[in-house]
């Protein structure tokens, strides 16, 4: 599946930032979930937690970006650690709002191109490995190959 966003991380030589690529991570995920309706059938944006395999939080700016970005198409919640995002009181220990965690791994520097580490998950028995390729176009990024890792 390819989404595409709409991103300021794209320089004059059609790089891909940090933020382009969370943007587009965030939108690729966002596409993939199910429409949440409301009481009142109204659908509502999926909710989509952003985490890092290591315990170093994104930088503030890049969170508020990735927020403004990406409002018409999910909620986006960062989490210091996973275990904000996950309901340690489930069995399945699922994300919480029906949602789902990427979990990053580092962030490449700035290319035409980046490939990341990113794991999907939304419960035990709903997760997987991934490496993704986030590819420069004229709106920003779009992930172009997501396979297992």
């Amino acid at each position: 599946m390819v989404a595409s966003c709409s991103s300021d991380g794209e320089s004059a030589q059609g790089t891909v930032d940090g933020t382009a690529a969370v943007t587009a991570l965030v939108d690729w995920a966002a596409g993939e979930m199910p429409p949440e309706i409301d009481p009142n059938g109204k659908v509502e944006p999926p909710v989509v937690y952003v985490t890092t395999e290591s315990a170093d939080a994104l930088d503030a700016g890049l969170q508020a970006s990735v927020v403004e970005a990406t409002t018409e198409s999910a909620t986006v919640r960062f989490a210091d650690d996973r275990s904000e995002a996950v309901d340690d009181t489930s069995e399945l220990m699922s994300v919480h709002d029906d949602g789902v965690m990427l979990v990053l791994g580092d962030l490449p520097e700035p290319a035409r191109a980046l490939t990341m580490d990113v794991e999907w998950y939304r419960s035990v028995d709903d997760s997987s490995n991934l490496v993704v390729t986030v590819t420069a176009n004229a709106s920003g990024a779009i992930v172009t190959v997501s396979s297992s890792g």
